[in-house]
């Protein structure tokens, strides 16, 4: 009886230290990628959509007369990214900052990685400059875009007053990839 007590206890501390409650539904997790993804500040707007196993990330920033301009666009397979820890102490698949030279709100940043032969696709306007080589991009509209191809890329939350809505974030999405992306052979 104590046996199975522990191990109960146990499964119960492993489903919480996750973040999510177990069992939880492919639409489910979907929406809380999305939700949790997702971000209005005044820097910026963020927002993330799952199709299938395709996640895109579309941040908006004001520009010039513009208050809502695409600032970057990723677009990558889920199935591809790892997110590495990025605070040991806490575990964290992302970096959470209170205070940035004392002027900023904290933030979070979220990195992604790419697994060969998985690629994002990283799109912004011309007026950014990037670096060569990238491609003329298909979207239409005022500004031109072009893409590259990265095997890694961050993006940040700002005004985060904590870390929980990055950390379900990134549990959510490494838990989606895991339940319903990668190929079991």
């Amino acid at each position: 009886m104590r046996i199975w007590t522990f191990a109960l206890l146990m499964g119960v501390m492993l489903a919480g230290s996750a973040g999510l409650a177990q069992p939880i539904s492919q639409a489910e997790l979907k929406a809380l990628i999305e939700s949790e993804g997702s971000n209005v500040a005044p820097e910026s707007r963020t927002v993330v959509t799952v199709e299938e196993c395709i996640i895109q990330i579309d941040v908006y920033r004001p520009y010039q007369a513009a208050p809502d301009d695409l600032w970057s666009s990723f677009r990558a397979d889920i199935q591809g990214i790892t997110m590495p820890v990025a605070d040991a102490e806490t575990g964290d698949r992302f970096r959470y900052t209170e205070d940035i030279g004392g002027a900023e709100p904290p933030i979070a940043f979220l990195f992604f990685q790419m697994q060969p032969p998985f690629l994002a696709r990283h799109e912004q306007p011309l007026y950014r400059n990037p670096e060569p080589p990238f491609t003329p991009s298909p979207r239409e509209g005022a500004l031109e875009y072009v893409y590259q191809e990265r095997t890694d890329f961050f993006v940040i939350q700002y005004d985060q007053a904590n870390p929980r809505k990055s950390r379900r974030f990134t549990t959510a999405l490494m838990q989606y990839r895991r339940e319903f992306c990668l190929v079991l052979s």
